[in-house]
């Protein structure tokens, strides 16, 4: 068991993916796919499978339940909304630092 994915129906059409992945003691929230014309029209096709998430991992005995990076210092407003999204679900916010570099030096 790595993980498992929520798929969200509408009136039988396919809305929303949502893909979470274990770790020993976290669930990942790596993926989250949505219709971009229900979103648009302000429908919560996003809530409920990720809330679903977090009751199906805390059911299996997961001690942490990660939602990854949240932009905060930034003015693009797809970023901010995605922030205040995350923060919907909790106050607990930690702050991570993350290593990275280049495999190819091509560019």
């Amino acid at each position: 068991n790595k993980g498992f994915i929520v798929l969200s129906y509408l009136e039988k059409e396919l809305v929303s993916g949502t893909l979470i992945l274990f770790g020993n003691l976290s669930a990942y929230y790596a993926l989250g796919a949505y219709d971009k014309v229900k979103m648009s029209q302000n429908m919560a096709i996003s809530h409920w499978p990720l809330l679903s998430s977090i009751l199906k991992t805390k059911q299996l005995g997961k001690k942490h339940f990660d939602l990854g990076f949240i932009a905060t210092n930034t003015d693009d407003q797809k970023e901010l909304g995605i922030f205040k999204f995350k923060k919907g679900f909790t106050d607990n916010i930690y702050t991570t630092y993350q290593v990275a570099f280049k495999l190819d030096n091509r560019s």
